[in-house]
């Protein structure tokens, strides 16, 4: 597959995967052309643990009941997106 789909399908910008074939971490080959072309089978290198920081706040202490379900929304959107 080219290598402009297999950053869009592993979610990472053109210049990273080009940046990871010329390091050697996605396998493939270059055409006479130009294109690039990883070989089928492969995957994203592994990735280390990622640490996120989450930030929630209100407007005034009288609204704290929404600062936890929003850390909580937030929380779940961070579960969920790994």
């Amino acid at each position: 597959m080219k290598l402009s789909l297999y950053a869009k399908q592993q979610g990472i910008s053109y210049r990273t995967a080009l940046r990871w074939f010329r390091a050697g971490t996605i396998r493939g080959y270059q055409a006479p052309t130009g294109t690039i072309i990883v070989t089928e089978g492969e995957s994203a290198p592994a990735t280390q643990p990622q640490k996120v920081a989450v930030y929630a706040r209100v407007s005034s202490p009288e609204h704290r009941e929404n600062l936890e379900r929003q850390a909580a929304r937030l929380a779940d959107y961070c579960a969920t997106r790994g």
